[in-house]
Formats: structure tokens, C-alpha cells, sequence
């Protein structure tokens, strides 16, 4: 569970994904999936951009960043994506700049656990319900547990006035969150281990903007109980400071 930024490894890394691509296509997008110091990663999108600048990948994207270094990676590089846990469950993004930095920048975001880790499908009751790494993380412990289910129950209420599943719901939340003023393009990309649960996934929802006012007055007296990532992951968050780097 290592983060590496070095730009070497960067360029080894994609040199390594193009070879084994071969002629079959093309790496559409690439992004480093954290950021630890801010000198290595900007150094890395660069090499990344190098590669994007001889057609070889589509576009640079970043991964669990802040707004801060998604502005200032945005003056280094094109970005053309931002991947960040976006849900339900955990609405941080609409408040602590990070929506408003992509929306601003034109950038699109990649919501990754739409689901809540799978808390958001109604099917989980208990910890031991959820995939064995996600029980680890402190949201998920029994002293936070059922205070989150909190979250569900209504969430179970809302699907079944608009007739679909909760997983459902909370797919296509995201998705209008997008018409909302001020917010950038959303794309859920939820994660599916058969076909039903693809045929699920992607089933459309019209949320009206009524039914986005109801969610959001809930959202406003909600929070998550507990932390998102366990002691283990700390390091892998983008809580470091992001220091000027010129152009």
C-alpha cells in the first residue's frame, strides 16, 4: 500500500501499461491514484502530459486530491478528470471546495463508492454484510455503525417513491447533481461483480429538482459518523499542504 509519485516510476509505469497494450489502443486516461509531496507530483503530471503531447494518452486525470492541488495542477496540465469518493454517504466534496474547483476549471468528476462502499445497496445490516477490508474502516465499526444506517432508511424511502432500488437512487444522484448551479459534470462509476448488478446500475431515474431539494434538506441535519479511512490510510489522503509550483 505504498504511494509512489516519483516521476521515474511515473515513466516507467506507463512505459511498462503501453507495452503490454501493444497495438490494441490506447490509454485514454492516466492519473496517479494519490499524491504525497507536491514537488514529485507535479513533476509526474508533467511526465504524464510529456506523453500525452505525442498522442499516447488521451488526458491527464487526478485521483483523492484537494482543491488546492487540483488548482494548481490545472496550471501545470490540462486536467480532464478528478476521481474522488463522492456519495450519499459522503457529500464532503459539495463543501470543501473541491466541487466548486472542478465546476470552475470545467473539469469532470469521476464519483468512486457512489454506493457508500456498498452501505447505500439497503442489503447491508451488519459490518460482516460489507467486503472484509471495508469492515476495517471506522465508519463501519459498531459504535458507528448504526448511527450510518440512518442514512439508508431514507434513503430506502426515497427510492420507493421514485420506484426503483436504493443503489438506484443513489447512482442517479450523482448524476443530477450535475443540472444542480454551480456543480461540474458527475460520472458515478460504480463497481458491479455480475451482470444483474450492471443492468441495475445503469438504470435512469429522473430525479426532479423537488425530489433534489428533499435530499438536500436531509443532507443538511446528516453526517457520517466516523472517520472515512482507517490510522493505516492516513497517509494516502490529500491533508498535506500544497505548495506554490511555478508554471
Amino acid at each position: 500500500m505504498a504511494v509512489d509519485n516519483n516521476p521515474e516510476y511515473t515513466r516507467e509505469s506507463i512505459e511498462n501499461c503501453l507495452r503490454l497494450i501493444g497495438d490494441k489502443g490506447k490509454i485514454d486516461m492516466w492519473e496517479m491514484a494519490r499524491r504525497t509531496t507536491q514537488v514529485e507530483y507535479i513533476q509526474s503530471l508533467r511526465v504524464i502530459n510529456d506523453y500525452v503531447k505525442q498522442g499516447k494518452i488521451g488526458g491527464v486525470t487526478l485521483s483523492e486530491v484537494n482543491a488546492n492541488t487540483i488548482r494548481q495542477a490545472a496550471k501545470v496540465v490540462k486536467v480532464v478528470g478528478v476521481e474522488i469518493e463522492l456519495s450519499l454517504f459522503h457529500t464532503n466534496p459539495l463543501y470543501d471546495g473541491i466541487c466548486e474547483a472542478c465546476a470552475e476549471l470545467e473539469i469532470s468528476i469521476f464519483a468512486y463508492s457512489p454506493l457508500g462502499r456498498g452501505l447505500l445497496t439497503g442489503k447491508v445490516q451488519k459490518p460482516e454484510d460489507l467486503y472484509g477490508l471495508f469492515q476495517q474502516f471506522p465508519r463501519f465499526q459498531a459504535e458507528h455503525f448504526d448511527a450510518n444506517l440512518r442514512i439508508v432508511e431514507k434513503v430506502k424511502q426515497w427510492a420507493a417513491k421514485k420506484g426503483c432500488t436504493p443503489a438506484q437512487f443513489s447512482i442517479n444522484w450523482l448524476v443530477a447533481l450535475s443540472n444542480r448551479p454551480g456543480m461540474p459534470k458527475i460520472i458515478p462509476i460504480p463497481g458491479a461483480a455480475s451482470l444483474e448488478r450492471v443492468k441495475e446500475n445503469i438504470h435512469e431515474v429522473n430525479l426532479t429538482d423537488e425530489d433534489m431539494d428533499e435530499v438536500d434538506g436531509y443532507l443538511k441535519e446528516f453526517s457520517a459518523s466516523g472517520e472515512r479511512y482507517p490510522p493505516l490510510f492516513a497517509h494516502m489522503l490529500d491533508s498535506n499542504d500544497t505548495t506554490e509550483v511555478t508554471a
